[in-house]
């Protein structure tokens, strides 16, 4: 692959996802009446499920952190990236501080996992948003849950 090569699908993938794929989902799944992001979204930003996928809110989040962080420290990806944490943190957890996997609208559980899935990208996600945002508590958060997850993955 040539250098010239190379440039063009990093031009194409850097735009497609800046001027197209971030648009829609900032422009459509962010839900302000009830917190979080919803993700079953038409082509056409239809609302098609309102259930909520934990794990899909880390990665959002992460994505949202690690391009204030990496490509521009734009105050509309910390805000929203704030506005997924804030969700997370009210809504992801339960009381043995494990994470559900999937919650309504509003927020109450629907499906709780035996595996950490939802954990590691939440993990991610609180690590990126802690650099993004200089929120000690973020960094903590992140820590506790990969010392959660590096638990299940050694414990028999």
């Amino acid at each position: 692959m040539t250098p010239e090569r190379i440039e063009e699908l990093i031009a194409c993938y850097r735009d497609g996802l800046r001027g197209d794929t971030l648009p829609f989902w900032t422009g459509h799944a962010v839900d302000r009446e009830h917190g979080g992001f919803m993700f079953c979204l038409d082509r056409d930003g239809t609302v098609l499920d309102t259930d909520k996928g934990m794990w899909a809110h880390g990665r959002f989040v992460w994505l949202l952190s690690t391009l204030y962080n990496a490509v521009e420290p734009r105050a509309e990806w910390l805000e929203l990236a704030t506005h997924g944490v804030d969700f997370i943190r009210r809504c992801g957890f339960d009381d043995d501080g494990r994470m559900f996997f999937s919650v309504t609208r509003d927020g109450l559980p629907l499906r709780k996992r035996r595996y950490v899935f939802t954990e590691s990208f939440a993990c991610v996600a609180l690590a990126a948003y802690a650099k993004a945002s200089g929120e000690s508590r973020a960094a903590d958060e992140a820590r506790g849950l990969w010392n959660l997850f590096r638990k299940y993955m050694t414990t028999p």
